[in-house]
């Protein structure tokens, strides 16, 4: 697991569609600000680098996912 600090904050609006009565996913709007830092994991798919960044309000379980291009627009990668 990496950290990444916030460079632009951004807001977001997560739509629980699971269809679950016990789900856990938290929907609603949210928002990542400048200076905080997050939890972020780094994957390769078949379209390129893809970034899931772990806000807060929803946990591991519903990360939240950017291309490289605007995870680099709106974060930074911490080097530990």
């Amino acid at each position: 697991m990496k950290k990444c600090e916030c460079i632009k904050e951004s807001s977001w609006f997560l739509i629980d569609d699971s269809f679950d009565e016990n789900s856990n996913i938290k929907g609603g709007e949210f928002s990542f600000m400048v200076g905080n830092t997050y939890d972020c994991q780094e994957e390769d798919t078949w379209y390129g680098k893809a970034f899931n960044v772990i806000h807060p309000k929803h946990g591991k379980e519903n990360t939240i996912g950017f291309n490289e291009k605007i995870f680099f627009e709106h974060f930074k990668i911490i080097k530990l």
